[in-house]
């Protein structure tokens, strides 16, 4: 346990705590919506079950804090001074168990789509988070049931004197490799598992219709049966699944949080998913400001190369935005027209006034 003395000294306010021991080597770096109230767990007797935590407690001496605006940028920088200072009893930030994502491997000739549990700044197209890998596995099934993307690894040279592998006999995949289909229609496929990922459900429905009546007019029953039990797990998934899902690297997202400084909100701005600028700005900043900040931001064309930074990021804040997603102060931009970016100004500068709207 943590002395009572250092609970009591801690400010009740979002932010990151150091632990030390008594030659002020660093052994654990923390975050909390509440630093008090963390530290009170601490100082209460030991219910973690993690056999780490108590041997900490007792080779803490000193424990430091850095009072923040707001959770979330108690999130990014403690995952920034995790990876730069590298505690002792944080090796287990490396083994963290984050939400899945479906991937698109957009970097390929031939896209496949799997199952991720981090983002990588690899050209890659991420979508999720998703609940449980339950939930993401049940949605890769049913995609690889709808759209016949290969689910293999290998690298893809078509050739016609190839043999194609089961897959392709049973409808599960247009076989590449053997030069079975086209680019643009391997293409067309992936188009259209991604706009199901984006939740385009209706689309889907109407072409499959079609093809099932199609394939009656033509009296293959066998194949309308086939498209009817697509359609049938389609219409199933469509009535359990309450979750959405974005694609991460299309986030244009624009965060109001309290500040640490007086009559002050902290901006974050996400671009493509990553974040892009932190910057604090008066409550009383006007649309034309703020505005200004909009444009610098998601009209930069500039393109900088990703970095281990970015990547770890993006997994950090898109699932804290998707744990967030309901929050009105979350500024979503459709797009980055002139339009977009004035709208989303306009909000920001409501938001900033409201005092009720604080991460």
């Amino acid at each position: 346990m943590l002395p009572r003395e250092i609970a009591k000294t801690a400010p009740d306010a979002p932010g990151v705590y150091f632990f030390k021991n008594s030659r002020g080597a660093l052994l654990y770096i923390g975050k909390a919506k509440s630093l008090r109230r963390r530290m009170s767990q601490y100082a209460a007797p030991a219910s973690d079950k993690r056999r780490k935590t108590p041997r900490m407690t007792r080779m803490t001496k000193s424990v430091e804090f850095m009072p923040l605006g707001s959770e979330l940028e108690a999130l990014i920088a403690e995952s920034r001074l995790i990876k730069e200072l590298q505690p002792r009893f944080n090796s287990a930030q490396k083994r963290i168990r984050y939400q899945p994502y479906l991937k698109i491997f957009q970097q390929e000739a031939y896209p496949r789509i799997e199952m991720v549990w981090r983002i990588d700044m690899d050209g890659a197209e991420y979508f999720g988070p998703f609940p449980s890998a339950k939930a993401a596995r049940a949605t890769l099934d049913l995609v690889r049931l709808l759209f016949p993307a290969r689910t293999c690894d290998m690298k893809i040279r078509p050739n016609s004197n190839y043999r194609p592998c089961f897959q392709y006999h049973i409808g599960r995949c247009l076989a590449p490799c053997a030069d079975k289909t086209t680019d643009r229609a391997y293409g067309a496929v992936i188009g259209e598992a991604r706009a199901f990922l984006l939740g385009d459900h209706e689309s889907i429905y109407e072409k499959m219709r079609h093809e099932r009546a199609d394939a009656c007019a033509s009296l293959q029953f066998e194949r309308a049966r086939l498209i009817q039990n697509r359609l049938d797990a389609l219409e199933a998934y469509a009535s359990r699944c309450r979750f959405q899902v974005n694609a991460v690297n299309h986030n244009d997202v624009a965060v109001v949080c309290s500040s640490r400084a007086d009559e002050c909100a902290e901006l974050f701005f996400l671009r493509e998913g990553r974040l892009k600028r932190q910057a604090t700005v008066s409550r009383r900043a006007d649309r034309g400001e703020l505005g200004l900040l909009f444009e610098e931001v998601y009209l930069d064309g500039t393109a900088a190369k990703p970095t281990p930074w970015d990547a770890d990021m993006a997994n950090v804040v898109s699932q804290w935005l998707y744990k967030n997603r309901a929050r009105q102060e979350l500024i979503r931009l459709p797009d980055r027209s002139p339009d977009a970016l004035s709208k989303a100004a306009q909000e920001a500068a409501r938001l900033l006034r409201d005092e009720a709207y604080a991460v």
